[in-house]
């Protein structure tokens, strides 16, 4: 339909040394649609962890975040 895929992905990471790393085990999530427009990719994706804010040790790189691309293959 309209040429727009899909794609979904779920990820869990096990961390060895929680004290070490800071932080503890936690899942990813990241849904995506992409479309191709005159030789380009366009693709929207929303992507998020289970970490709470404190929980993440760089900042805002563990909350929800909406990621427009645009690519181009050659």
């Amino acid at each position: 339909p309209a040429d727009i895929t899909g794609g979904a992905r779920f990820g869990y990471v096990t961390v060895a040394d929680n004290r070490a790393f800071v932080y503890p085990d936690y899942s990813t999530w990241m849904l995506s649609v992409a479309k191709q427009v005159v030789g380009l990719t366009f693709s929207l994706q929303l992507t998020d962890t289970s970490m709470t804010h404190s929980e993440c040790t760089n900042g805002d790189r563990c909350a929800v975040k909406l990621t427009l691309k645009v690519a181009k293959g050659f």
